[in-house]
């Protein structure tokens, strides 16, 4: 009975660079992978936990919605919508545009 020998698995890679050099490179195994993995997973918490705060802090204030809904070019837009922490505040604000020399003049009413 013989054994058929296994290749042995090579970790080793030659890479090429543009300049003509060859680096040797080392193939990740297994505990490097799982350190990068809990790595961008911790980053990944983080990101939203800070995300979620600041959220959080801004859900005090409130939210708006508007839609336009005149908008006579160049002079007037209308828009209407409601704010307020939850939403039952109705909205309705006019923007009139007014040439001024070399600027624009805006009223908001």
């Amino acid at each position: 009975m013989s054994a058929t020998a296994l290749p042995r698995l090579d970790t080793i890679r030659p890479v090429p660079t543009p300049e003509g050099i060859e680096i040797v490179l080392r193939l990740a195994g297994p505990v490097p992978r799982a350190l990068a993995w809990l790595i961008d997973l911790l980053l990944r918490v983080g990101v939203f936990l800070i995300a979620g705060w600041i959220l959080a802090l801004l859900d005090r204030f409130g939210w708006g919605d508007m839609t336009f809904i005149e908008v006579e070019r160049p002079y007037r837009i209308v828009a209407a919508g409601r704010a307020g922490k939850f939403n039952r505040n109705k909205t309705w604000t006019t923007w009139t545009l007014e040439p001024s020399g070399h600027a624009t003049r805006v009223e908001v009413s």
